[in-house]
């Protein structure tokens, strides 16, 4: 089942009519029988998996195959896709069970064709599957060596009998794209506005499985007893790199626990509560929290305040989705000092000021490419200009909501400079009374912790 449910969603998302998140979703939804817990991992490894690696895929295939990969049918390079996914990717799918299943996916097909494909999967698969060997040298990741017949799967290195991606002597970007999964513009775009070393951090990142990071609600709870309470409900739980803040591993479903739906934590990042930080929140201020939803950065700035704080939240979002959302995940926690508000702040503004602001600005979301298997093929390379002009918008007005004196913070899970320091800088030249203090770069850690990017700023005092 899990493999025929993710050719199936695959097949719906090459439409390009839906976000890869909101294909999983309903394809499960419409699954029946409903699928067991161990059949949705595989679906979910499967499906996103297929899709954060196609360009590595498609490189296999085009070196394997007697048929140039544009003349073959959409759905045959569907299932091919996953059965390479399962021989490159997992070494606990024996490569028989991959290779069997696709063929007889693509036996299904109707009018003949089936038959056709089914005869044409076997060798191209079994080539693959006998030339593969693991291990072949210490270490992977970044470290991963630069070649043709080489592939870095997490700490490990995939050897191929044969040269399969482009010669990284001659063009190490086109390399970095086939082998590393990435349109070879957005490559070129990070290693000449980061250098390459730190282009080769942020790709890796891409690759690796987000991390789930349980943040505490301390108003009910604390980490050693939020961690005993998840432990007894069957998850596993690593310490985090906040005191505030537990790792869940494997991540699994956590909305389904008790503990979650009993408001005792919160999912968020450990990189946006860092963020949340910045702004100092003390007990009785006003903060305004633009762009809101989903609620987890208003959850911060409640919980900073205390339990005995007389201060307020305004929680902002432009979507009635999003505020939605903010008020369910306040529900939930318990938390009812925030006033939560459908407004598009580009054209209103709240009618009084604030102590504290904090923008969470729209952005391409680079930082968090991880969460987002589809992001890099519908990233364009104009997005990163539309998005920081409207990111310089909102900053502008952002300022107009703060007291004299107040604390900004601008916040995005972008690691792009052209919608961070840029950004910053070209706000504060029109407010000569406000004050730049810090900025924030963090790069993603591939399972640790995600990117972004926040700076820090003071208000005018008159």
């Amino acid at each position: 089942m899990p493999r025929r449910l993710a050719l199936l969603a695959l097949n719906r998302w090459e439409k390009g009519r839906h976000h890869s998140d909101d294909v999983a979703t309903a394809v499960l939804a419409e699954a029946d029988p409903a699928p067991a817990p161990a059949d949705r991992r595989l679906f979910t490894e499967l499906f996103f998996g297929v899709i954060r690696r196609r360009a590595t895929l498609d490189a296999v295939f085009d070196a394997y195959s007697t048929v140039r990969r544009a003349r073959a049918e959409r759905s045959l390079l569907a299932a091919l896709r996953v059965a390479l996914y399962q021989l490159i990717f997992l070494d606990r799918v024996p490569p028989a069970a991959a290779v069997n299943e696709c063929v007889r996916l693509l036996a299904r097909g109707k009018e003949g064709r089936g038959a056709a494909r089914a005869r044409f999967a076997p060798g191209l698969l079994r080539a693959v599957a006998r030339d593969i060997r693991r291990d072949v040298a210490p270490g992977g990741g970044e470290a991963a060596p630069a070649a043709r017949d080489r592939l870095a799967v997490g700490d490990r290195v995939v050897a191929f009998g044969r040269p399969v991606f482009p010669d990284p002597a001659k063009d190490e970007t086109a390399w970095l794209a086939a082998a590393w999964s990435y349109p070879a513009w957005l490559v070129a775009r990070w290693r000449e506005r980061m250098g390459a070393q730190a282009a080769r951090v942020l790709l890796a990142a891409g690759n690796v499985a987000p991390p789930v990071t349980a943040r505490v609600n301390t108003f009910r709870i604390d980490a050693p007893t939020l961690k005993k309470r998840l432990e007894a409900e069957g998850a596993g739980v690593e310490p985090a790199g906040r005191p505030d803040a537990l790792r869940v591993v494997p991540p699994g479903d956590v909305a389904a626990l008790r503990s979650f739906r009993e408001g005792l934590f919160t999912v968020q990042d450990e990189t946006p509560m860092n963020m949340v930080a910045l702004l100092d929140v003390q007990p009785d201020d006003q903060v305004l929290d633009l762009c809101a939803a989903p609620g987890g950065k208003t959850i911060g700035i409640c919980l900073a305040m205390g339990a005995g704080g007389r201060g307020t939240v305004t929680a902002l979002d432009a979507s009635p989705g999003g505020v939605a959302r903010v008020r369910e995940n306040l529900a939930r926690l318990g938390l009812d000092r925030v006033e939560t508000c459908r407004m598009d702040f580009l054209k209103a503004s709240p009618d009084r000021r604030f102590d504290r602001v904090f923008l969470d600005a729209p952005c391409t979301n680079s930082g968090v490419i991880a969460r987002r298997a589809d992001l890099r093929w519908r990233l364009q390379p104009g997005d990163f200009a539309a998005s920081a002009a409207r990111q310089r918008a909102l900053l502008g007005r952002a300022f107009d909501c703060l007291r004299p004196g107040g604390v900004l913070v601008y916040s995005t899970c972008s690691v792009d400079r052209e919608e961070n320091e840029e950004v910053a800088r070209a706000v504060l030249a029109e407010r000569p009374g406000a004050r730049l203090i810090d900025t924030r770069l963090v790069m993603p850690q591939g399972g640790r912790h995600d990117g972004g990017f926040a700076a820090l700023f003071s208000g005018s005092r008159s």
